[in-house]
């Protein structure tokens, strides 16, 4: 199922384009060198500089050229830094791996100017920005038509699990580019893997779930599924397959590692991409720092199963609890009034919900804070006997 397309390398000079799987262009065989053009902005912070990659790709911008205060010595770690932190996780639905599975390729030159570097990145994507503002709507649309609202994590799931498989039919034309995109899922109804997993991604994020795509393997090729989350863990989900029973049966929904592959025969899930393939573009999805804040069950989803082990307050699992565990309560706070959802893993929201009301809020960010003050006090052995004192007290 070579049903995966996307940027699979990356380095500086003058770079790589990559187009279909398995096939690699080099980028001064498709593109002119570029050497007289200005960026809009030096950059000296790698996070501002990765924040405004992430606009200019949202953009759809075809040529994104950054200056950066860095020697050529280095450019690639800059490099490697601007994709990793420009597709991060952060809560909106259409940024994330959102974002990282629509671009179709990317070919990157730099020019050493001795205290800078220039940075010209040259983007195809899937899709325009026109079937993406469609992709905005029909997704506004379908979340008030599923009633997602007020729902629990898995009955929300499961109703957009099972809107995906009942509505979307796998694509059998892959050289119409839409079918690698939510955009071909929605307007067409015909998909591949990658656009059926990029559809279900943007809506548990716009239903706020956590959800990741994972990129890998199976006995016909490169393929994509999802994870998502349920109390903390994280359950694989295999819409695409499924898609081919309309619902009726569902063999690929909530699985656990050792039970995902039931069902499939001799066409077995294998996570992660070949060596030659991991970019800065894509998590290293088999990395025990991934699987540290995405879990996933080793059994099937069970309504009787119990959240995964944190200590409350440590909301980036340094077992400690202190400002950086505040300000990430809080940022959580401000994506979720703007986005609907937040950039916080599932286990990483169970952590930062101290006050335990099912959700991550001011209240929370000021709890955290009101124990980093008197942690050294010895009032209190742990964060939730800190948050019982204070509800008692009505506080």
């Amino acid at each position: 199922m070579r049903a995966l397309r996307g940027l699979l390398s990356l380095a500086a000079a003058v770079s790589v384009l990559v187009c279909p799987v398995n096939k690699v262009c080099a980028a001064a065989d498709v593109y002119p060198i570029v050497s007289n053009v200005t960026a809009v902005s030096q950059y000296t912070d790698i996070t501002a500089a990765s924040e405004y990659l992430r606009e200019q790709t949202k953009l759809k911008k075809s040529m994104v050229s950054i200056n950066y205060a860095v020697t050529m010595d280095r450019s690639d770690d800059v490099l490697d830094e601007l994709f990793k932190y420009a597709y991060e996780e952060t809560g909106c639905p259409d940024e994330g791996d959102y974002l990282r599975y629509g671009i179709y390729g990317c070919a990157c030159q730099t020019f050493d100017h001795g205290k800078y570097v220039t940075f010209i990145l040259r983007f195809e994507y899937f899709t325009t920005q026109e079937q993406e503002r469609y992709v905005d709507k029909r997704v506004g649309e379908i979340v008030q038509e599923l009633s997602l609202k007020g729902k629990s994590e898995y009955e929300k799931i499961k109703l957009i699990y099972d809107y995906i498989v009942r509505n979307v039919d796998y694509a059998d034309d892959l050289e119409d580019n839409s079918v690698y995109s939510a955009y071909g899922a929605l307007a067409n109804g015909k998909a591949v893997c990658q656009g059926i997993t990029q559809l279900f991604y943007r809506l548990a994020s716009a239903a706020g779930v956590s959800s990741r795509i994972i990129a890998g393997t199976t006995g016909s090729g490169d393929h994509v599924w999802v994870t998502a989350s349920i109390n903390g863990t994280y359950y694989l989900l295999d819409p695409t397959w499924d898609s081919n029973f309309d619902g009726v049966n569902k063999y690929f929904f909530l699985r656990g590692t050792e039970t995902f592959d039931q069902y499939s025969g001799e066409q077995k899930h294998i996570t992660g991409m070949e060596q030659e393939k991991l970019t800065a573009l894509y998590p290293d999805y088999t990395s025990a720092e991934f699987n540290m804040y995405h879990p996933v069950a080793k059994s099937d989803y069970s309504p009787s199963d119990k959240p995964v082990d944190y200590m409350l307050g440590d909301v980036n699992f340094d077992a400690d609890i202190d400002g950086t565990d505040a300000a990430m309560a809080l940022r959580a706070y401000a994506e979720v009034m703007s986005y609907g959802n937040c950039s916080l893993t599932g286990i990483q929201r169970l952590a930062a919900d101290v006050d335990r009301d099912g959700s991550v809020d001011g209240s929370d960010a000021s709890l955290l804070l009101t124990y980093y003050a008197m942690k050294d006090s010895g009032q209190y052995k742990n964060m939730d006997e800190m948050v019982r004192s204070i509800i008692k007290r009505g506080e």
